[in-house]
């Protein structure tokens, strides 16, 4: 009974804009393509593809600048719109060659918060 309790706790809950963002990043930062792409909205998709890109392009600048230049980062608050549907997470990076912030847009889609952008 309260594994079934546990259970559906889990699957109603509503993972915070900034979780979604923070697992999204570090996916990415890993590579891990396929993890990262659960997280994307089908706009985001559509936008990359529109400027010749995809993903796998977008998580190999993040790797690089991680693991080849030793940048570290940070995920900072989510900061929501008035309406709730919408929140902006910052991810700050920073090393030896590099200072870059990546502003990241998540949409509501039900439950879910999904990346729309990362600029």
């Amino acid at each position: 009974m309260i594994v079934l309790i546990f259970v559906l706790i889990n699957v109603f809950r509503t993972v915070p804009p900034d979780e979604v963002a923070k697992e999204w990043f570090c996916a990415m930062a890993e590579r891990r393509l396929g993890s990262a792409q659960e997280y994307v909205s089908p706009n985001m998709t559509a936008e990359l593809l529109s400027k010749n890109s995809d993903l796998r392009d977008l998580s190999d600048n993040y790797f690089n600048e991680i693991h080849n230049n030793g940048a570290k980062y940070e995920v900072k608050p989510a900061r929501l719109s008035p309406d709730g549907k919408k929140a902006n997470v910052t991810v700050i990076m920073s090393g030896r060659d590099c200072y870059r912030q990546i502003r990241i847009e998540l949409i509501k889609s039900g439950r879910r918060w999904l990346i729309n952008s990362a600029n």
